[in-house]
C-alpha cells in the first residue's frame, strides 16, 4: 500500500489552481478571505520557483489557450505548457505517468464524466485548497473541493444551410433517425469518452431508450478526431 506522502506526489497537486485563477472568473475559496489571500500568494511563490505550469487538456483546438497562456504568463511570469489530447487519453496518459512516478501534468482540463471516473477509481487528483475567489464563483457551478468549474458546454443539432431546407432541418435527436439522413451525419465518436461519449449517454439519451437498434438507419460517420476542424 502506498504511502501518504507517496499518494500526496502522485497526484496532481494545487499547482494546478495557479492556472485555474487566469483560465475563468468563477474561482472559490474554501476559507477566510484574508487566509486564502496568504496561501495563494505562497502558492504563486513557490510555482515561480518552479518556473513552468504545464496543463493537459481533453479540449482540442480551444481558442481561449493562446489568450490563456498569454495572461497567464504576462500576469505571473510562469511558462505554461499546454498538451491537447482527447478526454481517454489524457486520463490514460496521466494514469500511466503517475504510476511510473513520472508526474508531468499540473493542471487537467477535463469534463465531469473523465474527472469522476479518476477521481472515484484513479486517485489522481489533490484537494485545490484555498482560493481568494469565491465571491466570483456562480452558485449554479460549485467547486466540489477537487474541481473548478470554467464553462459549459452546449450540445445541439447544426444543419448545412447549403444542402438542408429549413423545413427539412432536424427539430429533435429523434429525428436523426430518419433513413434520409444516413451517410450524412458527422459526430465525434460515441464510444470513447468526451464529446461524443458525453453526447450519446446526455442530450441523445433518447435515441439509446426509444429507439431500437435495427431502426437507427441513419447511422452516423464518426469523427475520430476533433469535429470542430
Amino acid at each position: 500500500m502506498a504511502t501518504p506522502d507517496r499518494e500526496k506526489r502522485a497526484r496532481i497537486t494545487r499547482r494546478a489552481t495557479v492556472f485555474g485563477l487566469t483560465a475563468s472568473s468563477i474561482l472559490p475559496s474554501i476559507m477566510a478571505p484574508s487566509r486564502a489571500e496568504s496561501e495563494w500568494s505562497s502558492l504563486v511563490a513557490a510555482a515561480k520557483k518552479e518556473g513552468r505550469v504545464v496543463l493537459y487538456s481533453a479540449f482540442v483546438g480551444l481558442a481561449a489557450h493562446k489568450e490563456l497562456k498569454k495572461d497567464f504568463e504576462s500576469a505571473y511570469g510562469i511558462t505554461v505548457d499546454i498538451l491537447e489530447a482527447r478526454a481517454s487519453e489524457v486520463r490514460e496518459r496521466i494514469r500511466i505517468e503517475q504510476a511510473a512516478g513520472r508526474n508531468a501534468a499540473d493542471v487537467s482540463e477535463n469534463g465531469r464524466t473523465t474527472t469522476t471516473l479518476q477521481i472515484k477509481e484513479e486517485r489522481v487528483f489533490e484537494p485545490h485548497g484555498p482560493l481568494p475567489s469565491l465571491g466570483r464563483l456562480k452558485t449554479d457551478f460549485p467547486s466540489d473541493g477537487m474541481r473548478l468549474p470554467v464553462f459549459a458546454i452546449v450540445y445541439g443539432i447544426l444543419a448545412n444551410t447549403m444542402l438542408v431546407k429549413p423545413a427539412d432541418e432536424p427539430k429533435s435527436w429523434l429525428d436523426l433517425t430518419d433513413p434520409r439522413w444516413k451517410g450524412k451525419i458527422l459526430s465525434d465518436d460515441l464510444r470513447t469518452l468526451g464529446g461524443g461519449g458525453v453526447l450519446f449517454l446526455g442530450p441523445a439519451g433518447p435515441l439509446r431508450a426509444r429507439v431500437p437498434r435495427e431502426a437507427c438507419a441513419a447511422g452516423p460517420e464518426v469523427q475520430p478526431g476533433d469535429t470542430r476542424k
